[in-house]
């Protein structure tokens, strides 16, 4: 038997190779005949067909999704359950092209949604079907632009100015956030899931928009509510090596927190930060003494290149515990690089966590005063230059300080219910950024220093609550918890930025106001230009909400429907059928973030005018005397 088996597969083998040989043969004696030299390039014509082919497929695949009447899609995976979803990310990260060239394409436009999805949590359908219809319309026109002497990029920088006048008028038409939006907003993201948007809603009610909501699974058909208290930082850790919990995360109980202010990049700040990590970690190590571990957190905006083979040791160690399954007893470290004291809120996280800065020197003697003095540390003494929390739990993009050391009045009882009054340190960063916030929203001078402002005003308001979604079963809970991060970082993106419609309304009322405007300007040579390109971005969030509309009503209806949409500046409410019913709500962002993200693909592809296959074998598009074959 496993003779004949044998056989079998060196049959298979044999039958295998032949057709491989019989193919090459065969392309070797075309090219032969043709007289032309076999090669991996594919040209721009057919490189143009296969993009907008792609971006067609991926739009009606996503557009089963769309919008409250969209289908599931049934996804099938070897030894895996079955799974169903209206999900579009979900939908397009399971749809795939045979071709090296399509899915290549695919994968682009998949980075751009999973870029959509986790800044604001919606707008998948709206950034593939946008994606498509945007570049269409420009290759509707190319042919024009050449004979009117436009070079791809002077179309792509004229693009590129339009989508920023776009997204500074959807900016301007976003309001402020209340808690009665919460409510139309998780709607809009659940597809109407009544059950988990009341349950959304019930959360920020109790705990205020600046709540931080944590979405897991729980292991029963009912969803658990866990709450805590703390700040978040927006970084994540330097490394993987440093995760410790199956859930993909570090976890440092009562850590000591290390602030380098300045890039560690000299001598003496390199001498520092290596201080840390040797006592509080290599010298435990290298006695094998792991109860000597010290808890510690490095906080740092970058590191020296010459400090990468110490960094790659420390990885190394890190990475045995996971090849030995000893994952949940690595040693208590993180590191948390790419700071910005302009951009994270890490001003207020080390005051409250009490953290020392260690910062750099200029002044050589100066430094040697203040380490005298112990107001800066050395290499002897930078280890109690710390600040501290209960805890920290580290993913790939964010930071959550639980009770960080200064942020409740630690003379003041604790309430029955566990909780405790803040500190005046703590209500005095909260008073400073509330009164910066009424300044900024009252004078609109500068609309990012105002987004800036809410950010870090979020990020230290917020409370921690952990939202365990239950369901039957576990494909059930999966698909519950899917609807529940788009709805969470939707209201949260709109507790920071604004509130907007949704269903595309922000960017079709937005292209609007920019094409009149262009059109009325002086339009010289490259204003025109601007002005048709408007016109194709507003044409085709034209199609976009005419495609949604008409899932639900007659054609004819539905441009009746739009017309109305815009001139209201409302989305109208496929579910109720209504415009006065739950508003379709969604984060100002939204449509800003997709805008960003489809310009950053379209301009890409559009100043494409050749592509290499990994191999000539796998060019399905050879030309053949300038025909495509």
């Amino acid at each position: 038997m496993l003779i004949k088996m044998s056989s079998m597969c060196m049959q298979h083998t044999h039958i295998q190779l032949n057709i491989k040989d019989l193919m090459m043969r065969r392309i070797l004696v075309m090219s032969n005949e043709v007289k032309v030299n076999l090669s991996n390039r594919i040209k721009k014509s057919a490189l143009r067909k296969v993009q907008l082919s792609v971006l067609e497929e991926c739009a009606e695949v996503v557009g089963k999704t769309a919008g409250p009447f969209g289908s599931h899609t049934m996804i099938m995976k070897e030894d895996q359950l079955t799974s169903y979803t209206k999900d579009g990310i979900s939908v397009l990260k399971n749809f795939h092209y045979f071709n090296e060239l399509e899915e290549k394409i695919r994968c682009e436009l998949e980075e751009v949604s999973r870029h959509v999805v986790r800044t604001c949590g919606d707008g998948t359908t709206t950034a593939v079907q946008l994606s498509y219809l945007i570049y269409k319309g420009l290759l509707d026109h190319e042919d024009e632009w050449v004979k009117a002497g436009y070079s791809p990029y002077q179309i792509t920088g004229a693009f590129k100015k339009v989508v920023g006048y776009i997204k500074e008028s959807i900016r301007e038409n976003g309001r402020k956030l209340t808690t009665e939006d919460i409510l139309d907003i998780c709607l809009t993201s659940t597809n109407g899931n009544e059950e988990i948007s009341e349950d959304l809603a019930n959360i920020y009610k109790r705990f205020g928009n600046d709540v931080f909501i944590q979405v897991g699974t729980s292991n029963t058909t009912s969803s658990v509510l866990k709450t805590y208290d703390g700040i978040i930082l927006n970084k994540g850790y330097a490394s993987p090596a440093f995760v410790n919990t199956k859930e993909n995360t570090c976890v440092v109980d009562e850590p000591r927190i290390y602030y380098f202010a300045d890039p560690v990049d000299t001598p003496e700040m390199m001498q520092l930060f290596l201080g840390i990590i040797d006592k509080n970690f290599f010298e435990p190590y290298s006695n094998n003494n792991p109860a000597a571990f010290v808890p510690t957190i490095i906080l740092v905006p970058s590191l020296s290149q010459d400090l990468s083979n110490k960094m790659a040791d420390l990885d190394k160690i890190f990475y045995a515990y996971d090849q030995h399954n000893m994952r949940d007893v690595k040693p208590p470290l993180c590191i948390i690089t790419g700071l910005n004291d302009r951009v994270d809120n890490i001003e207020d996280i080390t005051i409250l966590c009490n953290c020392p800065k260690i910062k750099k020197y200029i002044n050589k003697s100066q430094r040697e005063a203040d380490i005298a003095s112990g107001a800066a540390p050395s290499y002897e003494t930078v280890v109690d230059f710390y600040g501290t929390c209960d805890q920290i739990v580290i993913d790939t993009d964010k930071a959550k300080i639980y009770n960080p050391a200064e942020m409740f009045d630690k003379d003041a009882e604790i309430a029955e219910d566990g909780s405790r009054p803040f500190s005046n340190t703590y209500k005095s960063l909260i008073n400073f950024l509330k009164a910066q916030i009424e300044i900024e929203e009252r004078d609109k001078t500068d609309l990012k220093e105002l987004a800036q402002l809410n950010k870090r005003y979020h990020y230290l308001a917020s409370n921690f609550v952990e939202y365990l979604v239950g369901g039957i079963s576990p494909s059930d809970r999966e698909n519950a918890k899917d609807l529940v991060e788009d709805a969470v970082l939707n209201c949260r993106s709109a507790s920071i930025n604004g509130v907007g419609s949704g269903a595309g309304i922000e960017g079709y009322c937005a292209a609007s106001d920019v094409m009149y405007d262009l059109a009325h300007d002086d339009l010289d040579k490259d204003r025109n230009l601007q002005l048709t390109i408007c016109c194709i971005i507003r044409d085709s969030y034209d199609e976009l909400i005419m495609n949604l509309y008409t899932t639900g009503m007659s054609f004819d209806e539905a441009q009746k429907i739009a017309a109305e949409s815009a001139y209201n500046h409302k989305a109208y409410n496929l579910r109720e059928e209504s415009f006065d019913g739950h508003q379709v709500l969604s984060s100002i962002e939204t449509d800003e973030v997709i805008l960003d993200a489809i310009s950053k693909i379209i301009t890409m592809m559009y100043t494409t005018n050749q592509a290499f296959a990994s191999s000539p074998i796998k060019n399905k598009y050879l030309d053949f005397e300038n025909k495509e074959q």
